[in-house]
């Protein structure tokens, strides 16, 4: 891509974001029982699109019918945020995407629109690697600033598929920079959408359950940091 898809300046919106998660990841990363031990693994395997048990099934079809389930229920707090008019947009990972390569958020949005909670359309990508936020040192995380500098927004794509409603989709959400990086870009494609984001887990100081299905905000604070609540 050239330079022209590049941001000189983090745009006036939005300053804010919508967000909801489903399951926890619990922190500090180092598991104090068993419990927390079994949940991390299940959710490292999501991202790594592993299967378990047998017959082997894959996890991210079971996270999926999970949550799918829960929004079916009378106190889904995000239940209204999803439905086949609804555009789920994938998030991608830190660096560019090799040839053939598939990432995570694109396997979550087709198990979602497989069950009818939204139609996947894969517009954005990097156009430079970031460091990774998971191994990044303190106070090394990448800011929103930083994500929507990297990334660009197929308008081909965008420019076909007219919407209202628009869900941005994750693995696992910290602070969120990513995805308020990614809702600045998105909402210069469809700046009439109503723009909110989803993520399979939250991380939190301690899990008292592995599922605990919240909605919530993510907002810009001074000086390119975030902050999420819950």
């Amino acid at each position: 891509m050239n330079g022209s898809h590049l941001a000189t300046r983090w745009p006036p919106y939005p300053r804010d974001l919508l967000f909801a998660s489903h399951f926890v990841y619990p922190r500090p990363f180092n598991a104090k029982n068993t419990a927390e031990q079994n949940l991390k693994a299940f959710l490292l395997g999501i991202k790594a699109d592993a299967y378990r048990g047998q017959p082997p099934r894959r996890l991210i079809t079971t996270a999926i019918e999970r949550i799918a389930g829960h929004l079916a229920g009378s106190n889904c707090p995000y239940a209204t945020w999803f439905g086949p008019d609804v555009v789920l947009v994938p998030m991608p990972g830190h660096g560019k995407m090799l040839p053939k390569a598939v990432s995570t958020g694109r396997l979550l949005c087709l198990e979602m629109e497989r069950l009818g909670l939204g139609r996947m359309l894969a517009c954005i990508e990097r156009t430079d690697a970031v460091q990774k936020s998971a191994t990044a040192a303190p106070g090394g995380r990448p800011s929103f600033q930083r994500h929507y500098d990297t990334m660009w927004v197929d308008g081909n794509l965008t420019a076909q598929a007219a919407t209202t409603s628009v869900v941005l989709v994750d693995d696992i959400v910290t602070r969120g920079a990513t995805l308020l990086g990614a809702a600045g870009r998105i909402a210069q494609a469809f700046p009439q959408a109503q723009i909110r984001s989803f993520a399979i887990a939250r991380t939190a100081q301690y899990a008292n359950r592995a599922e605990d299905p919240v909605a919530g905000i993510m907002s810009q604070r001074w000086g390119n940091d975030t902050e999420r609540r819950p």
